[in-house]
């Protein structure tokens, strides 16, 4: 193999490294649900899914007040 070719290869791998070192290095953002805020705004797909779950919770709270509705008075 050229020298130079060596060489190359080299500085190629040494800027790679400092650059993944760098990388390394920094600080990160905190990972909190903050970070979320406003990710999904005006998208169809995540209001179809809230609409669902919407709908879930509105029949599991009609169920529990079913059931408690039947259940006798205690003396």
């Amino acid at each position: 193999m050229r020298q130079s070719t060596v060489e190359k290869r080299l500085s190629n791998l040494e800027t790679r490294v400092s650059e993944l070192n760098r990388i390394i290095n920094e600080p990160t953002q905190a990972k909190d649900w903050r970070r979320s805020i406003g990710a999904f705004t005006d998208d169809p797909a995540m209001q179809a899914v809230l609409d669902d779950a919407q709908r879930i919770r509105s029949a599991d709270r009609a169920r529990a007040h079913r059931r408690t509705a039947r259940k006798p008075a205690r003396a």
